[in-house]
């Protein structure tokens, strides 16, 4: 039985998914209680129904994509049906990433940056920073940089690769501005950084509604101190801040719910960044404005700051 267990794994490694989905029946036909076992040929009849399409699909750029969107899909599988990240999927995602990077590696090879789109850029990056391979998605992010591909994805994933490549302090900073740019433009699939992964499991963990996450995430992971850098902050650092805070405040009133409960987690994500980045010795009356709204809103959410 391992024999063919071990075997099942290898042939989802080569993206043999028709083979490994027939050892997997095989091997559920054994012990059809398995949930290792169910969840496997889960994987393996996944990609095995999209190989026809993907072989009908010209090489490249239209294959790559391809399977990239059936990858997004394929993710979203995967925390609907709660299917834990081991082996099969961990021998799965490897094969699909070095194939989808392959086929936008020849789009990129064939048709230089004046054929890159969107799209096609963000997909090889993510394939790389999967890959662990973090030097060749930053060259990528940072070759873009003369060509509209900038967004707040962007963002997050240029802040992976910092860290990946050991610049701890940019990448650090670079989070903190993604989240505190748009907090919804992350995406847990792609992160490889620990400590952030960390916080995400345990507000998964806690139940907190899902529409909450990623809003909640850097606040938690900005109050324990996982976004602390060197790196210095302006005086036009603080003027946009107390502008953000003093709009998000002067906005109280207007709105009730969920969106309060959004707009007080942007406060303390905001205010606890001036906290850390401004003394009060310099900044006197600014600090004392910034503590009483900060105080306010951590008073509000306090069920959910304590998750």
């Amino acid at each position: 039985m391992n024999g063919n267990l071990d075997e099942a794994y290898f042939f989802l490694r080569e993206g043999e998914f028709e083979k490994a989905r027939h050892l997997f029946s095989q091997l559920l036909d054994q012990n059809p209680d398995n949930l290792d076992w169910i969840n496997s040929y889960f994987i393996a009849s996944y990609w095995d129904n999209k190989i026809d399409h993907l072989m009908s699909l010209r090489e490249g750029k239209d294959r790559g994509k391809a399977i990239l969107r059936y990858l997004d899909d394929f993710e979203n599988e995967i925390i609907n049906r709660r299917i834990p990240r081991e082996e099969a999927y961990t021998a799965t995602l490897q094969c699909v990433l070095e194939e989808a990077s392959h086929h936008l590696g020849i789009s990129f090879r064939l048709e230089g940056w004046n054929g890159v789109d969107g799209e096609t850029l963000r997909g090889l990056v993510i394939c790389f920073i999967r890959l662990g391979n973090f030097a060749k998605a930053l060259e990528l992010l940072e070759y873009s940089g003369n060509l509209d591909h900038q967004s707040s994805d962007l963002s997050f994933l240029r802040a992976e690769c910092l860290i990946g490549v050991g610049r701890l302090d940019e990448g650090k900073e670079l989070y903190k501005r993604a989240f505190l740019d748009d907090p919804t433009r992350f995406r847990s699939e792609n992160i490889i950084w620990e400590p952030i992964k960390i916080h995400l499991e345990r507000l998964r963990r806690s139940g907190v509604d899902q529409e909450y996450i990623s809003h909640l995430l850097p606040v938690s992971c900005q109050l324990a101190g996982v976004f602390a850098n060197s790196i210095p902050a302006t005086n036009s650092d603080l003027d946009y801040y107390l502008n953000q805070l003093q709009r998000l405040q002067d906005s109280k009133n207007n709105i009730q719910g969920k969106f309060a409960n959004k707009l007080n987690l942007k406060i303390v994500m905001i205010g606890s960044v001036v906290l850390e980045k401004f003394s009060d010795k310099v900044y006197p009356q600014e600090i004392s404005f910034v503590r009483k709204i900060l105080a306010d809103s951590k008073e509000a959410i306090n069920d959910l700051l304590l998750l």
